[in-house]
């Protein structure tokens, strides 16, 4: 039985005879199968604990690089905005300049022209009556 267990490396069995009947194996610790049985429990236990510890420390990295990925994500995201809202400054500007020399423009030509015309004929008609027939 011994060397089935061994050799075949039967973690259940082994783990079962450990983790119910240890107690009452421990009295009989003259009998070197048990105290293999125990040493194997214990070796499959540290293993087990180590690749744990493992796989934690691979998803800790895994979790650190992706936050790390994050942060580049949206300082670049940052970035875009900031170049986006510059663009859209530059625009804003662009139609105040333009709003700008139109209200200039129309400020000259109220200058120029007389709130009030002067007395009698309009400059675009003539004095006199034409007909209007052909």
């Amino acid at each position: 039985m011994r060397q089935v267990l061994f050799q075949e490396d039967m973690k259940p069995v082994i783990y079962h005879i450990v983790e119910r009947h240890h107690e009452t194996l421990k009295e009989h610790d003259y009998v070197k199968t048990f105290r293999d049985l125990k040493t194997r429990y214990d070796q499959h236990k540290n293993r087990e604990e180590e690749l744990k510890r493992q796989r934690e420390e691979r998803e800790e990295a895994a979790r650190h690089n992706r936050n790390k990925e994050d942060e580049r994500w949206k300082s670049r995201e940052r970035e875009m905005e900031k170049e986006e809202q510059w663009f859209d400054d530059d625009e804003d500007e662009e139609e105040e300049e333009k709003e700008k020399e139109k209200e200039e423009k129309r400020q000259e030509r109220s200058k120029g022209e007389n709130i009030y015309p002067a007395p009698g004929p309009s400059p675009g008609r003539k004095s006199c009556a034409e007909p209007m027939f052909p």
